[in-house]
């Protein structure tokens, strides 16, 4: 064999074996290093993220303002101790919280789950439980009561009542004139809101009586005016309504209206005639607006005397007419 074709065969033996040295050395530096991978326990995740939590006071359904707050409506709930609860009612702080709150009214809207505070609710005798209870535009007014004029005693907050006026009326008669006593309806299906100051709704009672001196009913603006007026006209009544006729027209009657419209006008130059028989006015002249006046088709007694029949609807006419 020639020299120089054993030359050339060495050195591609020796390139062979220096290419294979360094593919091998690529593949050996471009593979990763195994690192140990640490693992913990479920139990351990667990533990590391485990936030700490308070049992906190919240109502488990929508509450309205001016709702008394009932059994079932308040839970606790745990909450995020790291969250600001400093307003919060905590089981730890206040274990009896639950109870406590029964009977308060809410003063403000709260939804399903939200946190209760002491800014959310008023208890009956605190500042602003009456401003509470009150339907938006609606007046609390007071009006003196007794066994004999509230139902015997078993008027509760919450029912609805009529208020009757009951009246001394001039009659006069060929022989002369004669005082007789009437009665009329002056406000219909009015909510009560307390019985001196008793304010808890009727369904937490066991049906004792409540015998007060004192009634608070909800009325409106003129509503309350036709009261005051009644208050100096004669003696009120508060007569209980069923549990059925609670969805009907509510406030004051035509004949209140009417009874109110005078005593802030006056009646003079205004006579009442009943078949020839003058007498005291009390159901409204032609020309006042009457509200109510379908409900009033039933009630309108116009001049019921006590033990006697029921006088006829009157007519009016001016003085000199």
């Amino acid at each position: 064999m020639p020299v120089m074709r054993l030359v050339i065969l060495l050195i591609a033996a020796a390139a062979a074996v220096s290419a294979a040295f360094l593919v091998n050395g690529m593949q050996s530096s471009s593979t990763p290093a195994v690192i140990p991978i640490q693992t913990a326990t479920l139990s351990e995740v667990g533990q590391a993220e485990q936030i700490p939590v308070l049992k906190v006071l919240v109502a488990t359904t929508d509450l309205k303002v001016g709702q008394f707050v009932k059994e079932g409506q308040l839970s606790w709930q745990s909450w995020p101790e790291e969250s600001n609860t400093s307003s919060f009612f905590t089981e730890e702080m206040s274990p009896d919280a639950i109870e406590a709150m029964q009977g308060a009214v809410v003063r403000t809207n709260m939804m399903a789950g939200e946190p209760l505070t002491s800014e959310k609710v008023v208890h009956p005798g605190e500042a602003g439980f009456m401003a509470a209870v009150l339907t938006p535009g609606m007046r609390a007014v007071a009006v003196e009561i007794s066994a004999e004029t509230a139902a015997g005693g078993f008027i509760f907050p919450n029912d609805h009542v009529d208020v009757l006026l009951t009246f001394e009326v001039d009659v006069e008669r060929p022989t002369g004139i004669t005082e007789e006593t009437a009665i009329d309806t002056i406000l219909n299906n009015v909510r009560v809101l307390a019985i001196d100051g008793y304010y808890r709704p009727v369904e937490e009672e066991a049906g004792d009586a409540v015998v007060g001196h004192r009634a608070t009913l909800e009325l409106s603006k003129q509503d309350a005016m036709v009261l005051m007026a009644a208050q100096e006209r004669g003696d009120l009544s508060l007569v209980l309504r069923s549990i059925s006729e609670l969805s009907g027209p509510s406030g004051a009657t035509a004949n209140g209206l009417a009874m109110a419209s005078r005593r802030g006008a006056g009646s003079d130059g205004v006579r009442v005639f009943q078949k020839g028989v003058s007498v005291s006015p009390m159901s409204a002249p032609a020309g006042i607006v009457q509200r109510n006046q379908n409900q009033q088709s039933s009630e309108n007694s116009e001049f019921k005397s006590m033990g006697g029949s029921e006088l006829p609807s009157p007519q009016y006419t001016e003085d000199g007419a």
